[in-house]
């Protein structure tokens, strides 16, 4: 029982550790949020962003690469503030701000102010400062976040308002990319993981008047009918469904996009299943309440999206471009996960969270062999890859941890006895490890809600497995790792501190000031950076790109004379970085219409009177121009001048 003196001293620390962690976070936030970039990624947000702010509408008028809110956002964004990359990454700055708040209330559920604040900082480090364009992967992690704290909000007051801002948070995921269904998954797996009510209706059957029949719509019953069956083969569909579409590429896939959130979901239908069993009316009316909320949730963000483009006369358009188009890219834009040898890397790290728990010397043996390991990664990782890729895999591999502790947690929630002897759910007693008055149910419960978000999330990795995208879901498997250990209550405090030392140690180190083109690889620090000088630039970058795109731009803007200029493949930052108008639908060149490739290059640019052709020599998507469009555009275009990475035509 906590007292009301030691319930204000535990707000004011908690008040104390957000302070910290914002002042710090934003000061640590605003000395990379300008750095870096990736030309194309660049170009496709502010050409999206202008042409929505020219009066275009996304999908309709041009082929968006994402669902469309990012788009309004950022022409928002140039509205309010003028065009310029730069000013792409306010809103994603205030959001950060605002998500790492998020987490901070998350994390209380599991450790005191102090160990809150430090996670929260190690989170920080490892997600937005490596690759801080404002991208919809890192808002569909913010809305996950935000779905995870409303769902355990919903479990701790019973209040349905969380519910529907849990699923809003969902369907407002969605807006910025398709991936952001993931949510929706990550929730419902948490709905279900969050108990049927089998256990209350068990032990409120005992208080029932005597004559109640066995059976009967009051009381359990004592075998398992359609609910229990019916919940359980849908979860072991979705389970065969991502297996079926992550499958056919290998084992990697099979490794890293269906096994973490199988597990769980397994493990979810076996706690489903597992007695004692409540009226089926009871549960199918208990799930129809959990899942009725969270569905308007995501409908009514959905539901007034899909009512504007309706409106406006680009319904069509958009739902092709939304669950169709984007399976284009799979051909042109995919990566493999790393084989699946690569888990013998996350051993050391999991013997570290597992084996302590065992008695004897390994309670000091393990610690102390994880403290050399550690500290042989962070001394040679600089000069050895080997080193650097045990440092990179013991972070990848923390979404294994997390799902395996997650599918613990699930099923050991049914099996902790009442004080009969029988099965109940786990929702009182025990210690709280974060000293915050809660029970260890309660804890262990949000530890499940972020295990189920944080498995569902990682799979925005498929199909562009590069590192990059792991660190969009690292965060939320972060959260979900220290859930499950701080609720096991199993590993030692100074084991816990030594493994947030590590990452806190090698994020800072070895992943922030690293080049994201060699993330996971090799660490190879980013080079100086200089700033962009062009009237849409604003970002630090390589030096030799300021200069490389100050010179192309410039000559290009020259040349074209105010007439429409053509750049491809994959040159989305030529036209917004000139301010010359995208004549053309795609940002990308693969993703343009069957029909409209039928037609030569050369016949498409006369027809839309091209002055100036830009063509990138290496796309990093597309395939590059073949040799015959290539003389066939130099005809058209006699002149010629070269650029570092391109060629410049004109007439």
């Amino acid at each position: 029982m906590v007292t009301s003196g030691a319930a204000a001293r535990q707000r004011r620390a908690a008040d104390i550790g957000l302070l910290f962690v914002l002042v710090v976070g934003a000061a640590f936030l605003a000395s990379y949020i300008l750095r870096g970039w990736y030309p194309h990624d660049e170009g496709a947000l502010g050409q999206s962003a202008e042409r929505i702010l020219g009066g275009e509408i996304p999908h309709r008028d041009f082929d968006e690469i994402y669902t469309g809110l990012l788009g309004f956002l950022h022409a928002g964004v140039f509205a309010l503030l003028g065009i310029k990359s730069a000013f792409l990454r306010i809103p994603l700055f205030i959001a950060t701000m605002g998500w790492l708040v998020v987490v901070y209330r998350l994390l209380l559920r599991f450790v005191p102010p102090v160990g809150a604040a430090a996670v929260a900082l190690v989170v920080l480090v490892w997600s937005v400062p490596n690759y801080p364009a404002s991208l919809p992967s890192w808002y569909i992690l913010f809305a996950a976040t935000g779905t995870a704290l409303a769902l355990v909000r919903w479990q701790e007051t019973g209040r349905r308002g969380f519910l529907v801002l849990a699923g809003a948070l969902g369907g407002v995921a969605f807006l910025f990319k398709l991936s952001g269904i993931f949510v929706w998954l990550g929730g419902g797996l948490a709905l279900l993981a969050a108990g049927d009510a089998a256990g209350d209706v068990a032990d409120r059957a005992k208080n029932d008047p005597p004559g109640v029949a066995a059976g009967s719509a009051e009381a359990p019953r004592t075998s398992r009918g359609a609910f229990e069956w019916i919940v359980a083969a849908a979860l072991v569909l979705v389970v065969l469904a991502l297996g079926v579409v992550a499958g056919r590429a290998g084992s990697q896939q099979l490794l890293r996009f269906v096994f973490p959130t199988g597990l769980l979901a397994i493990a979810i239908a076996g706690a489903v299943a597992a007695p004692p069993f409540a009226p089926a009316a009871e549960r199918w009316r208990v799930l129809a309440a959990r899942v009725g909320p969270f569905a308007l949730g995501v409908i009514v963000p959905v539901g007034l999206f899909l009512a504007v483009y309706a409106v406006v006369g680009g319904l069509p358009e958009m739902l092709e471009g939304v669950f169709v188009t984007p399976f284009r890219r799979v051909a042109f834009a995919s990566v493999t996960p790393p084989p699946v040898v690569t888990l013998l890397l996350v051993v050391p790290l999991a013997a570290l969270l597992w084996l302590p728990s065992a008695a004897g010397r390994t309670r000091v043996i393990v610690p102390a062999l994880g403290a050399l390991w550690f500290g042989a990664i962070l001394l040679l990782a600089g000069s050895d890859p080997r080193f650097y890729r045990a440092g990179w895999f013991s972070a990848w591999g923390l979404l294994f941890i997390a799902a395996v502790e997650g599918a613990r947690m699930v099923l050991a929630r049914r099996h902790t006895p009442r004080e009969d002897g029988t099965p109940r759910e786990d929702g009182a007693g025990g210690e709280d490890p974060s000293g915050a008055g809660r029970s260890a149910g309660e804890v262990r419960q949000a530890a499940i809600v972020i295990a189920c978000l944080a498995v569902a999330i990682a799979l925005v990795e498929y199909p562009f497995a590069a590192p990059i995208y792991t660190v969009y879901a690292l965060p939320l498997t972060m959260l979900a790792v220290v859930g499950g250990v701080r609720s096991g209550g199993k590993v030692g405090v100074a084991t816990q501190w030594l493994v947030l030392a590590f990452f806190l140690a090698f994020g800072i180190t070895r992943i922030v000031p690293g080049s994201v083109g060699t993330m996971g690889i090799a660490f190879h620090r980013t080079p100086d950076v200089a700033l962009l000088e062009l009237p849409r630039g604003g970002l630090r970058i390589d030096p030799r790109e300021a200069v490389q795109y100050e010179d192309l731009i410039r000559f290009v803007v020259e040349r074209a004379e105010g007439r429409p200029i053509w750049a491809g493949p994959d040159s989305p930052e030529v036209y917004f970085l000139s301010g010359i108008p995208n004549r053309t639908r795609t940002f990308f060149d693969f993703l343009d219409a069957p029909e409209t490739m039928a037609t030569p290059l050369a016949d498409r640019l006369d027809a839309m009177g091209v002055g100036v052709v830009v063509v990138k020599l290496n796309s990093q998507f597309s395939r590059g121009l073949s040799r015959e469009t290539f003389a066939a555009l130099r005809e058209r275009f006699p002149r010629e001048s070269g650029f570092p990475g391109f060629v410049v035509l004109w007439r």
